[in-house]
């Protein structure tokens, strides 16, 4: 066989070689950024850990905290760019279930969130999860609507509209998503 022959067949071997390593890379690569993505909007990954309300002795006023855990059990690490929800208190003195239209605009609201750049915001590791605390103190008239419920004496808290901002790390793809709505007694 000539030699010139050989070295293209063996270049091409080689090209061929590079090729097949590229592919079963970007493979892998899509298989781990979609999984990430398919566990991360799973149930239970974006939660309440704990969640708090105390009065403050001789006062209407309430200190409100709420620990957010959201966990990665993907296989890329996620980028937790921005978080939005609303709280409401759920006045169940008031038998009218919380969803049927009105009875939110009737009780204790408030909106929890952050907005952080790509390159300062929280980066959750696979396996891991990360925590944010939230807190707000609620003073004014507006206290006369966080009421405990008569039979349990738990404050109950709807927790709606969440939204969350999130990339797949080294992916530049931006993704949102809507988690269910949660309704808790604390």
């Amino acid at each position: 066989m000539n030699r010139v022959a050989l070295l293209i067949a063996l270049g091409y071997l080689g090209l061929g070689l590079v090729a097949g390593g590229i592919y079963v890379s970007s493979v892998a690569k899509f298989v781990g950024y979609s999984e990430t993505i398919f566990r991360f909007e799973g149930p239970g990954q974006v939660r309440v850990e704990s969640a708090n309300f105390t009065q403050d002795p001789g006062t209407e006023n309430w200190t409100i905290r709420i620990t957010w855990r959201f966990v990665n059990n993907g296989r890329l690490p996620i980028i937790l760019q921005s978080f939005l929800f609303e709280l409401y208190v759920d006045n169940r003195s008031d038998p009218t279930p919380w969803y049927v239209g009105g009875k939110q605009a009737l009780e204790f609201h408030r909106t929890g969130s952050f907005f952080l750049d790509r390159t300062i915001a929280p980066t959750i590791d696979p396996g891991g999860y990360y925590e944010w605390p939230w807190g707000v103190n609620a003073t004014g008239p507006d206290t006369s609507k966080i009421v405990r419920d008569p039979g349990t004496g738990k404050v109950w808290i709807v927790l709606t509209d969440l939204r969350i901002v999130f990339f797949v790390a080294d992916v530049e793809s931006r993704q949102e998503f809507f988690p269910s709505d949660l309704y808790l007694g604390v």
